[in-house]
């Protein structure tokens, strides 16, 4: 957990399984209950997109390749409870989110922050999922497909620059 490890990592942690998001094909099994994800941010690193979707648009992109409609990804970052409330986690197959902390505050997270190992940790914790534009919200209980995340970050001085950073996982929930 050292400035080493890049600009950011991503821990998703239920009871005593905390597993770190990396590029990989690993499946992740979580029971159907609340679980969160904890974000670790090296000092003045803003933030992470997060594609949550029970598609594969991002997840299947190859690492390679921009994402569809790179160019206006931060056009699609989602609207999220600034203090995240209501512990929800939105899905959409082309939308994403972004987590983050700025001016000693963080933002679509628990409000809550540490430090450790020289880097801000926010933690996001999830009771629900929502699926963006269908207005359907319901317990982690309920879920009954698999759920692939990927996180990255962009670099908007570099605008046709590939993702840095691209983290994936395949998530079950039995």
């Amino acid at each position: 957990m050292h400035e080493d490890k890049g600009k950011y990592r991503l821990f998703i942690i239920q009871d005593s399984i905390k597993y770190e998001m990396t590029y990989s094909d690993t499946i992740l099994k979580l029971k159907k209950k609340p679980f969160k994800f904890e974000l670790h941010l090296a000092r003045g690193f803003e933030g992470t997109f997060v594609s949550a979707s029970y598609e594969k648009l991002y997840y299947d992109t190859p690492i390679k390749k921009h994402f569809k409609d790179w160019d206006a990804i931060g056009a699609k970052t989602m609207v999220e409870a600034k203090e995240n409330e209501d512990k929800t986690l939105v899905t959409s197959p082309e939308y994403v989110c972004f987590w983050y902390y700025e001016n000693g505050k963080a933002y679509r997270t628990d409000p809550k922050t540490r430090m450790e190992d020289n880097r801000i940790v926010l933690t996001k914790s999830i009771k629900k999922i929502a699926e963006q534009g269908e207005d359907k919200t319901y317990a982690v209980s309920e879920v009954s497909k698999p759920l692939y995340l990927v996180s990255f970050y962009k670099n908007f001085d570099a605008p046709k620059a590939l993702d840095l950073e691209r983290k994936r996982i395949k998530i079950v929930f039995e």
